[in-house]
């Protein structure tokens, strides 16, 4: 349940089921808490039948995505995590500039974003930055495996192949 290139995934694939290994693919998708809740979003593909993939877990997930071919689950969490940044980070920056500009004070706006509908963990995260006029990157963690990579690499590198 780690985030790999969708190549990656096919010639684990290749070279586990050519050996007689059944291949599961599960990237996983939401935070921390969703997994202590028991929430998170799983996209699978597996070579056997979807009873065999919830067969699997040890219980019921509510959000499990079942993908025929190999390395389609990577790809679809690559997507999900690539389009999470540019959207949300993108939309608090965009609203509290729509604000300013129309002549709500930026702490002001922040606290209503904060307070209505457009509340979420990347506007607390990003907004307070934007607010103190820190621009700088925010730190990209480490993998946690060798065969992790980013999010946008990833999705480069499999739109350059599917030309």
């Amino acid at each position: 349940m780690s985030t790999n290139s969708p190549a990656f995934a096919r010639r684990a694939f290749t070279q586990l089921t050519a050996r007689g290994f059944d291949f599961l693919e599960a990237p996983v998708s939401l935070e921390r808490r969703s997994a202590q809740l028991g929430t998170l979003t799983i996209m699978a593909a597996a070579r056997r039948r979807r009873s065999s993939v919830t067969g699997a877990c040890s219980r019921p997930w509510p959000q499990i995505y079942f993908l025929e071919a190999a390395g389609s689950a990577q790809l679809a969490k690559l997507v999900s995590n690539f389009f999470r940044p540019i959207v949300a980070i993108g939309s608090v920056a965009e609203a509290l500039v729509l604000g300013t500009k129309g002549g709500v004070r930026p702490t002001v706006m922040y606290d209503i974003l904060e307070n209505s509908i457009a509340d979420s963990r990347v506007l607390r995260n990003i907004g307070p930055r934007i607010l103190a006029g820190d621009f700088s990157p925010i730190a990209r963690a480490r993998p946690a495996f060798k065969t992790s990579i980013s999010p946008s690499s990833a999705v480069a590198s499999t739109a350059c192949r599917c030309r």
